[in-house]
């Protein structure tokens, strides 16, 4: 099973590397995807160039005042993406070109697995590659993060809709969202999978 994916994008001040990781989006090889933009207050000029942006490559933009990142990816996740899968990427990270086709294929084929992630290179301001990070296919609980350290990294990670249906949404105020994400999803029984590919380029 295969599907649409949706791709979303919060953008505060993040002019300097938002579009680079724009056009990560639509350089993508897999193409059922729609794209997602939300500039949360921005005061940077971030607004007027994803503006200009949305005109040029037709995704969808939203500017809202500042709400902060929590409630802006409740709004997105849960009131503008329409997508059997979810991605979502911070604005100054880049996906890899392959990364939706192959996590969409694994899970798509791997019905027992509700996310994934994988490998990523960390990257300063400058673009400049700091880290590879990777891991071996394997089966990620909750033990191994919360207990033995191993290292997720949001940009990495690729969800199914039905992932979210049963999280519910953000809470109000929480401070670490992605450790509040992975807590709660594993904790709950949801399964997550590391394939050994490269991903991602995360700042």
């Amino acid at each position: 099973m295969e599907g649409l994916v949706s791709i979303i994008i919060p953008c505060y001040n993040h002019i300097n590397y938002v579009e680079e990781s724009i056009l990560s989006v639509l350089g993508q090889s897999y193409s059922d995807i729609e794209l997602i933009v939300i500039d949360d207050g921005s005061t940077d000029g971030s607004a007027e160039l994803l503006e200009r942006l949305s005109r040029e490559y037709k995704f969808r933009l939203y500017i809202q005042e500042n709400c902060g990142l929590t409630e802006t990816l409740n709004k997105a996740i849960f009131g503008y993406a329409k997508g059997d899968f979810i991605q979502l990427l911070a604005s100054d990270d880049v996906l890899h070109e392959d990364k939706i086709s192959v996590q969409v294929s694994f899970l798509s084929t791997n019905p027992e697995f509700d996310f994934i992630s994988g490998n990523y290179h960390e990257i300063n301001s400058e673009g400049v590659v700091l880290k590879h990070w990777k891991r071996l296919d394997s089966e990620i609980s909750f033990e191994d993060i919360f207990v033995h350290g191993v290292q997720v990294t949001p940009v990495t990670l690729f969800y199914r809709r039905s992932f979210w249906r049963d999280l519910g949404k953000f809470k109000p105020g929480v401070i670490n969202e992605d450790g509040w994400l992975l807590l709660n999803a594993l904790n709950m029984g949801k399964r997550l999978y590391h394939l050994n590919i490269d991903t991602a380029l995360y700042r």
